[in-house]
């Protein structure tokens, strides 16, 4: 599965693509996922600007890096109760 996403506010400014692939991971593939990211900032041309426009792209990818760690927590997070709740599915189912 590959979800991509683009940045609305500020986007006459500053355009953000993200890139999401997940694919089974080929050592486990019924039990474990690879997650790969990919992301471009870009600061849209302010040719009097540029020196500034490079600081507010890094700046913008330090803050991306962040909330990105934020986000695979939270994933995975997501990934566990799941498998929880399918065993717990999966328990009840069996005992009927």
């Amino acid at each position: 599965m590959q979800l991509t996403t683009r940045n609305i506010s500020l986007q006459k400014f500053i355009e953000v693509q993200e890139k999401i692939q997940y694919d089974p991971h080929p050592d486990n593939p019924d039990s474990w996922t690879l997650c790969r990211q990919e992301t471009s900032i870009q600061i849209k041309p302010l040719s009097a600007l540029a020196s500034m426009a490079e600081k507010v792209e890094q700046r913008c990818a330090e803050r991306f890096v962040q909330n990105s760690a934020k986000g695979r927590e939270v994933m995975e997070r997501i990934c566990c109760y799941s498998v929880v709740a399918g065993l717990r599915a999966a328990k009840y189912i069996a005992e009927a």
